[in-house]
């Protein structure tokens, strides 16, 4: 399909932390995703890397459109940080 192709070329990011995020999150679930979810990953891809890491770190909230997205790719809720953050 197309979007999946749009979703491998947007996933590729300018961080290396995203793509290692990325690449392993779109391998095990790309082929289970349904086409309403795979939109809603394109769309989240839309976001400038910043703001993504921010989001995935628990740094800073997200809309409630993102929320099954987070929780795929395992994301606690804003109320839940992480103890542990990965420093750079």
């Amino acid at each position: 399909m197309i979007i999946d192709k749009k979703i491998m070329y947007k996933s590729r990011r300018g961080m290396l932390e995203l793509d290692l995020i990325f690449t392993s999150f779109i391998s095990e679930y790309m082929p289970t995703m349904s086409l309403p979810i795979k939109k809603k990953f394109l769309k989240f891809l839309e976001m400038e890397d910043v703001d993504l890491w921010k989001i995935l770190q628990c740094l800073e909230g997200s809309s409630d459109n993102n929320a099954l997205i987070l929780e795929l790719i395992n994301v606690p809720p804003i109320s839940e940080k992480r103890k542990f953050r990965l420093k750079i």
